[in-house]
């Protein structure tokens, strides 16, 4: 097999987290994965990959690129799995992971001209410009998207209450909107373990309430993550009776998910919209300046 061949699109560093043996999170560990057949046991090395889905000529280059975040993510990881505080530079570094876990997922259907890898980068100079920065004739620059996210960008890490845990899918970064007619992200949410969840705001418009979750939280945030899908979630546990009722409701659909198509001209990026009073206890809309 050519090197690189198999690339992922959710990489394992990722998956491993939700693995059924919570003591030992390698990219071999077995985790549930329920789709619309049902659910089974899956490695996390096996899932979410496609060949060549970034670039068949420099794959190895793709590669490197997405190892940096990937190993950033694991060190993150680490550190909040022993209950170690992250510093500054890793809650950067994880909300740059964030960014990066949604913007190189499958779920943009590329109809360009470009290679996958190329059609990933300029999806990340149009989501720093028009999704971040406020508007599409503005001049990208690392600089600019650095300080932009340190002067107004807040990241919390949450927890599930007990007996209750977090599932994840094949497209587990979502960005967020609380206005309806806004297309700028106002946050962003990835489930990081069984038991733990980032949320990652603009505190310009979003109001942060608690880390302390309620069992209504849990349930909604993983009935997002179900909608947000492709094909299917992952979980550390077996689904409840009523998750796996919605997956296969999700799924039953002629178009469950319909993915976002990138083109030479156009893209529309998915964003979630959830209205200003939605139904989460952790957060609020800021309301306007009049």
């Amino acid at each position: 097999m050519p090197a690189y061949k198999r690339q992922h699109f959710v990489p394992a560093s990722y998956l491993r987290y939700f693995a059924i043996d919570q003591s030992k999170c390698d990219r071999r560990s077995r985790l549930w994965r329920t789709d619309k057949n049902g659910s089974i046991q899956v490695s996390a090395k096996t899932q979410c990959a496609e060949n060549f889905i970034y670039s068949r000529d420099d794959a190895a280059v793709a590669e490197a690129h997405f190892q940096i975040f990937e190993k950033s993510y694991c060190d993150c990881l680490d550190c909040l799995r022993q209950d170690w505080d992250l510093s500054r530079q890793q809650y950067g570094n994880l909300l740059l992971c964030m960014w990066n876990l949604n913007l190189r997922n499958a779920a943009h259907q590329n109809l360009s001209d470009h290679d996958g890898f190329r059609a990933y980068q300029i999806r990340w100079h149009l989501a720093a410009t028009g999704l971040l920065l406020g508007g599409e004739g503005i001049l990208f620059d690392t600089a600019s998207f650095q300080a932009h996210i340190e002067n107004f960008w807040s990241l919390r890490i949450m927890v599930a209450p007990r007996d209750s845990f977090f599932i994840t899918s094949d497209n587990p970064a979502m960005m967020i909107s609380l206005s309806p007619v806004s297309r700028l992200v106002d946050g962003l949410v990835l489930p990081l373990t069984p038991t733990l969840l980032a949320f990652a705001f603009d505190h310009r418009r979003v109001r942060f309430k608690n880390t302390q979750l309620s069992p209504r939280d849990v349930s909604n945030l993983n009935g997002e993550q179900i909608i947000n899908s492709i094909s299917a979630v992952y979980s550390a546990q077996p689904l409840s009776p009523d998750s796996l009722n919605a997956v296969r409701g999700h799924f039953s659909k002629a178009v469950p998910h319909t993915k976002t198509k990138f083109t030479n001209e156009h893209w529309i990026a998915p964003v979630r919209e959830w209205p200003p009073d939605s139904d989460f206890s952790f957060l609020s809309a800021v309301p306007p300046v009049l």
